[in-house]
């Protein structure tokens, strides 16, 4: 899976008016045609993205949340395991989804889409995630 996002590495959003289309194509390739934006949320879209792309189930919806269903929950993650965080609350909606990549004693480092608007590694506090995933095949 890791191979899969590096080649996304950097992609961003477009300030303005204008959109990203690399990131538009990532709801179209999904089935949701309607969305031509880059500013819907889109870190859920570009994770079960890449997941279709390597043959791995993904959820149905673009809620990050929606992963905490999906896959084989783990404690002992690795690299390129999804990561469920909360946001706003634990009991909010709201949620962000990223990929492993490693950890220190307060933070978890996340590669994942719209991370201040692109992809790339950023440091989560540690109490915020909800759980590790490990992806499954289809």
């Amino acid at each position: 899976m890791l191979d899969k996002v590096a080649g996304f590495y950097g992609m961003s959003e477009t300030a303005g008016k204008s959109h990203n289309q690399n990131v538009v194509n990532l709801f179209h390739e999904l089935g949701y045609k309607n969305i031509n934006d880059d500013e819907t949320p889109w870190c859920a879209a570009f994770i079960n993205y890449c997941a279709k792309q390597i043959g791995a189930k993904y959820p149905s919806g673009l809620r990050a949340k929606s992963w905490l269903s999906t896959g084989k929950l783990t404690n002992c993650p690795s690299p390129g395991d999804v990561i469920v965080f909360w946001r706003n609350s634990q009991k909010s909606s709201a949620g962000h989804v990223g990929l492993f990549i490693s950890e220190d004693e307060n933070y978890v480092y996340c590669l994942g889409g719209n991370q201040s608007d692109k992809v790339q590694i950023s440091p989560f506090p540690k109490e915020r995630i909800l759980q590790y995933r490990k992806l499954t095949k289809k």
